[in-house]
């Protein structure tokens, strides 16, 4: 029986340097999107956008969640944001958030945040894992054009598919001794693609991390402005049973 294709899009968000310390956090956040559902997810996206009534002004509205809807009052963030929960939602779309709060006073953290979203990459292909018997899961990253996201992210598929094709020519016998000691099986995975800055489920995965990230700070009783507490709330509506989100708080010594 073939899989169903579903499409993991990610987006990283690094640290906010004028945060204080342990509000500083670094992550990584997948939305995984059925195939056969991403007409209806396209579909209602663009309703939710301020003027798509109008037609073409909608190709000029941001959606990056730091910026959000210039100029336009601050309900009609909330309606975005309730709008696109209720779509993650009721598409029955699962969340991935990866996360760390790390010392990044440190120059050595600062240099080295891209170690830190390479293990929230493992962590979350380890956690839709559990769904490769029914799925086949293709990786998509926002491109932000350096070799070293490429590394990170392509190459690290790159790699274990390599050590997978590997193994199956060297013999079952040292496959499966191999296979034991191996986080990720990447049978379900396809390779990782790339889209630019316009991707619809891109700029979604984007404003889910940003909200996520109010909800994560909220409960931990950190000081917030009422937009970013109204987020949070936002935030808290995401189907538990779809929503897997996890920060590590990082400790020296």
């Amino acid at each position: 029986m073939a899989k169903e294709i579903a499409f993991l899009y990610m987006d990283e968000k690094y640290i906010d340097t004028n945060a204080p310390l342990d509000m500083q956090v670094i992550s990584l956040t997948g939305l995984l999107v059925l195939a056969h559902t991403y007409p209806q997810f396209r579909e209602r996206f663009f309703r939710l956008l301020p003027g798509f009534s109008k037609g073409t002004e909608t190709l000029d509205v941001e959606v990056h969640a730091s910026d959000l809807f210039r100029d336009r009052p601050d309900e009609e963030h909330f309606a975005f944001y309730r709008g696109l929960v209720s779509i993650v939602n009721e598409l029955g779309y699962r969340v991935y958030r990866r996360g760390a709060n790390v010392p990044f006073d440190h120059e050595v953290h600062r240099q080295n945040q891209g170690i830190w979203l390479h293990f929230g990459f493992k962590s979350i292909l380890f956690a839709v894992s559990e769904l490769g018997d029914e799925f086949q899961i293709w990786p998509v990253m926002e491109f932000d054009q350096t070799s070293v996201q490429d590394r990170m992210f392509a190459g690290y598929i790159r790699m274990t598919d390599h050590t997978t094709a590997y193994l199956d020519m060297i013999g079952e016998g040292v496959k499966e001794l191999v296979d034991e000691n191996l986080i990720v099986d990447n049978s379900y995975l396809g390779e990782l693609h790339y889209v630019s800055k316009k991707s619809a489920v891109g700029n979604a995965v984007d404003c889910l991390a940003y909200i996520l990230h109010c909800k994560w700070l909220n409960e931990r009783g950190f000081p917030l402005t009422y937009y970013k507490v109204r987020l949070a709330e936002i935030a808290s509506s995401l189907c538990p049973l779809q929503t897997d989100d996890h920060v590590v708080i990082y400790q020296e010594g």
